[in-house]
């Protein structure tokens, strides 16, 4: 009988230390990937900042869409040259796809992209948000002073 009772408080024993390991592990692995995903998406904004600037200085003008902004980095020879996974650094040491820059790493729906322009002072700047977050690169007002300012930094 003894044995018996030793035996279940040992089994007892080693399954509350297992929830509490777990208690205590999962919501930092939870918290881990996280932020891991919040690294991604900031960088894959980063990215699309990075070509944006590239196709306004070659072209005097922002693309319509991400889409256009995703081919002009296919086919920018400047870009190309310098090796896309070198100009486009991918946490985690994965490679560069262009083809992904409109679309957010965390549930891979397509970043907001909107031009925003005030005809009186001729200023032109880009809004390019998350749909997963409240990150954003730009602003919704033509401020020049908050061209290419992510919400991050």
């Amino acid at each position: 009988m003894r044995t018996a009772i030793q035996v279940i408080l040992g089994v007892a024993v080693l399954g509350l230390a297992y929830v509490l390991y777990h208690t205590i592990v999962d919501p930092w692995n939870e918290y881990e990937a996280t932020e891991f995903q919040t690294e991604l998406t900031r960088a894959r904004m980063g990215h699309v900042r990075t070509a944006l600037i590239n196709f306004r200085d070659e072209n005097g003008a922002y693309p319509s869409s991400l889409d256009s902004l995703a081919l002009f980095v296919k086919s920018d020879s400047a870009l190309n040259s310098r090796g896309l996974n070198e100009v486009f650094f991918v946490p985690g040491g994965g490679a560069f796809v262009a083809d992904s820059l409109p679309f957010s790493p965390r549930t891979g729906t397509r970043f907001e992209y909107e031009l925003v322009s005030n005809d009186t002072s001729g200023v032109t700047i880009y809004y390019v948000k998350d749909p997963d977050s409240e990150d954003h690169i730009g602003a919704q007002e033509p401020n020049p002073a908050l061209r290419n300012v992510a919400s991050w930094e």
